[in-house]
């Protein structure tokens, strides 16, 4: 059963730009991935090992909470089965995926191997939409890797981005790191990842925030090195054309007058997340039970028809998404899941001069504050997103109770 681990993360990078963007692949085959997700938890549920129970109370109560509440809401609603279980597989997929890591025998060398696997598939972003942009230039918006959305693409390698800073200053002093860090403000340039620039510097200020007083003159070379190369990219960004002809804009005049005539195209992508998130708040204000509780989980899913016309859910923000179908408790629910399983991991660290883990614990401050600050600009639950944050998560506390188990 292990080494499907593997294959489900590289089909979570790529599968669906291999079927739907090259249609290489049927359609169907993506939704192998989820049945695949599915029999490996029914497994796990099966064969039981209660000794690698890691406990997660706090987020086994609040993940219990939030489902038992959006499928009730669902079915008072009159949602349909079919849309309640789209909605829920969409959202606990890689959930199933966290807990079939935490009760399976693994060694130490197959988590890291999918680790590395799952960095190379992110960093595999940056020659994938460098191939795009030369065939593609600048008509509509299709410089998005292999992940098919550019929020998604910036997200990840700005989850790379935590990791690869924190290997250099915490595992191994590896230029290739930084040059590595360095070349992910490529895909954002021809991309348009406009979000990438306004939450990069974040990355080694969380990263390296008690660092930096201990080590001044290595880390001071590395952050200018980084914030030059920042700086560089910002000033070219809009200027290579990208998906759309934004003229003149620059990054900085964005950030730093809000008059620039320029800046049109940023707005324009602002103002249709800011519609969404408010037009999700008018729904939700305009009954107390959609205000409390949703519309329920699927409550904004495809139809049977829909689904089975190969109709593409047009994407959304997490935020618009929550409100709409959780509710003002089910929203607060999901981010005391998130924040338990935080706690748990910063909580638990048993890793002593395992410089690796090390490492993977600092960069995971920076990966779950992205990951939250993320809820009002993608969808959070679009795989590559998904899989990279749980399967990081998974593979933390996997550790930490193995090493505790050994002393």
């Amino acid at each position: 059963m292990r080494i499907l681990i593997p294959l489900i993360v590289i089909g979570s990078f790529i599968l669906e730009w291999l079927s739907i963007t090259l249609q290489i692949l049927p359609y169907s085959v993506t939704w192998m991935l989820d049945f695949l997700i599915i029999f490996m938890f029914i497994f796990t549920i099966l064969k039981r090992d209660h000794t690698h129970d890691n406990n997660l109370f706090l987020f086994k109560i609040a993940l219990f909470l939030l489902l038992l509440l959006v499928v009730f809401s669902a079915f008072i609603e009159d949602q349909s089965v079919f849309k309640i279980l789209l909605g829920i597989r969409a959202f606990i997929r890689y959930i199933l995926l966290f807990f079939f890591i935490q009760h399976t025998h693994l060694s130490e060398k197959s988590i890291k191997f999918n680790i590395l696997l799952v960095i190379s598939l992110a960093l595999l972003q940056i020659p994938v939409s460098i191939i795009q942009f030369y065939l593609y230039g600048v008509s509509g918006d299709l410089i998005f890797g292999t992940v098919r959305d550019t929020g998604a693409m910036v997200i990840i390698l700005l989850f790379v981005d935590a990791i690869l800073l924190s290997y250099y200053f915490f595992y191994k002093k590896k230029l290739i790191y930084i040059l590595l860090i360095i070349l992910t403000i490529i895909p954002s340039i021809i991309g348009e990842g406009k979000f990438f620039f306004l939450l990069f510097p974040i990355v080694p200020l969380i990263v390296l925030r008690k660092f930096i007083l201990k080590n001044t003159l290595r880390s001071v070379f590395v952050i200018v090195l980084l914030l030059g190369s920042y700086s560089i990219g910002a000033n070219y960004f809009g200027e290579v054309g990208g998906n759309i002809d934004i003229g003149d804009f620059n990054i900085f005049s964005f950030i730093v007058d809000n008059k620039s005539k320029d800046q049109w195209a940023v707005q324009a992508s602002s103002k249709f997340r800011i519609l969404e998130i408010e037009s999700a708040l008018i729904t939700s204000a305009s009954t107390p039970k959609y205000f409390f509780m949703g519309m329920g989980i699927g409550s904004q899913s495809l139809t049977k028809e829909e689904f089975h016309n190969f109709v593409e859910l047009r994407n959304t923000t997490s935020l618009s998404l929550r409100i709409k179908e959780f509710g003002i408790i089910g929203f607060i629910l999901f981010v005391i899941l998130i924040l338990a399983i935080y706690f748990n991991v910063k909580s638990s660290i048993t890793f002593h001069q395992d410089k690796f883990w090390i490492a993977l614990v600092k960069a995971y401050d920076a990966i779950v504050l992205i990951y939250l600050i993320s809820i009002p600009y993608t969808n959070i639950d679009l795989r590559p997103i998904s899989c990279m944050f749980w399967f990081i998560t998974a593979s933390l506390i996997k550790m930490q109770f193995a090493r505790k188990n050994e002393e």
